[in-house]
């Protein structure tokens, strides 16, 4: 049977709940308590787990995914995390506390990496949809994008990489970043206070339009097929644009009070939009706002469908598919996470811990137990080849000068018996 789609929605003031789960009818299908969440922080580990930043404290807030007896990790970070972001494959985990950027290692807690690269609060995270790639938004209007390998690279011990690519075409904080699919290849967008949205081509960094609007933006994202961008505004509307009509400029000037745009503008909400997410058919938006509500919309008619309203101003909204888990009592883990090292730590042995899925070896190994095949000589046997080639290579040698030195005393005597036959 199909998995049906999920709206995940966490909010601010964390009276009720931290994070609930809805179905498109508003009917409530999960709940998970304590705290609140961030803004930029709702992270999924799989189908393992969901976890979030909590809100102006150094903790991070881990649930179980399974419908009863759901079990919660909270992990103490080094500063309150300002945003939250977790590679596709669920083996690292980024966060950024104030202007640094950390990387951690799920399955061990290790603190891989510390970068600094931005002058002021790095404001959000994304990863791309491959996992190779991470993009940063800070506080100095700064977009880096960078490689997942070199965050992760361990031979340089904890030296700071530089930036695959680096953006500084906002004039403020940098509010969010939206990443399509396609892995090196795909585009990505971010938004800001300044009234501008930038995409980009990540593949060459190349910046393809540059939308200019006349009111701040909050929020920014696409459909699965990317070809309309949707921007949530300061002033509570939500905008459209189509990435498919003729060629065009790359600086590219809208009014909002223009006609055109009124069509495709979403009007509904009575504070600044602070997030969206787009069903996967690519028919719904959801969208959060300071005014305590989240509105179902319809994106051909742009009619309201449900509002379900809420405590406190929204800070995530996720459209996801449902997990198999939130239909078990018992957790089916796929994944595994450790509390976070709050410092790195250096591995002078080069030494690695492997935390495997599945229980396949179910006692420690040795080198002992393992077998030398014929496919894989040992050191002394290559050794002993090695010296063989040498001794014929000097034979060699020794023949091909020999018989350079035959020919060339042979040539000699013919040289000589000649001089004397011409001489008188």
């Amino acid at each position: 049977m199909a998995r049906k789609e999920v709206l995940f929605v966490t909010e601010a003031s964390g009276l009720v709940q931290n994070i609930q789960a809805l179905d498109k009818f508003e009917n409530q299908i999960c709940v998970f308590k304590g705290g609140s969440s961030g803004s930029h922080s709702l992270c999924f580990v799989g189908d393992t787990y969901v976890l979030s930043a909590e809100k102006n404290k150094p903790l991070i807030q881990v649930w179980s995914l399974n419908r009863v007896s759901q079990q919660t990790i909270r992990i103490v970070t080094p500063a309150p995390v300002l945003s939250l972001a977790v590679d596709p494959s669920g083996s690292f985990c980024a966060g950024s506390c104030g202007e640094k950027i950390l990387i951690w290692q799920l399955s061990t807690g290790h603190l891989v990496k510390t970068v600094t690269r931005h002058y002021q609060d790095v404001t959000t995270l994304k990863f791309s949809d491959c996992g190779g790639f991470l993009l940063s938004g800070g506080g100095e209007g700064a977009v880096n994008v960078w490689l997942l390998s070199d965050l992760v690279d361990q031979i340089g011990g904890n030296q700071v990489p530089e930036p695959h690519f680096s953006f500084a075409h906002h004039a403020v904080a940098v509010a969010d970043i939206w990443i399509g699919f396609g892995g090196s290849r795909s585009r990505f967008a971010s938004c800001s206070g300044d009234q501008t949205c930038n995409l980009y081509d990540l593949t060459s960094g190349t910046l393809l339009l540059k939308l200019i609007f006349d009111v701040g933006l909050k929020c920014v994202t696409s459909d699965i097929i990317e070809s309309s961008l949707f921007l949530g505004s300061v002033d509570g509307r939500i905008f459209q644009v189509n990435l498919h009509p003729p060629p065009r400029v790359v600086e590219c000037h809208i009014t909002s009070e223009s006609e055109e745009l009124k069509k495709k503008t979403f009007f509904g909400h009575t504070g600044p939009i602070t997030c969206l997410t787009v069903s996967r058919d690519g028919t719904l938006i959801a969208s959060g706002s300071t005014d305590n509500s989240v509105i179902l919309w319809d994106i051909s008619s742009k009619n309201r469908l449900r509002t379900f309203l809420q405590k406190g101003a929204i800070t995530n909204l996720k459209f996801r598919l449902m997990s198999r888990n939130m239909e078990r009592d018992t957790l089916k883990q796929s994944h595994v996470i450790a509390s976070f090292k709050r410092q790195y730590e250096d591995n002078p042995c080069n030494i690695a811990e492997v935390v495997m899925a599945s229980k396949m070896i179910e006692e420690n190994v040795t080198l002992d137990d393992v077998r030398e095949t014929p496919g894989n000589p040992s050191v002394p046997e290559l050794q002993n080849e090695i010296d063989e080639l040498k001794a014929e290579k000097e034979m060699l040698y020794q023949i091909c000068v020999k018989e350079v030195l035959n020919k060339c005393n042979s040539d000699a005597k013919k040289h000589q018996k000649k001089k004397k036959k011409k001489s008188p």
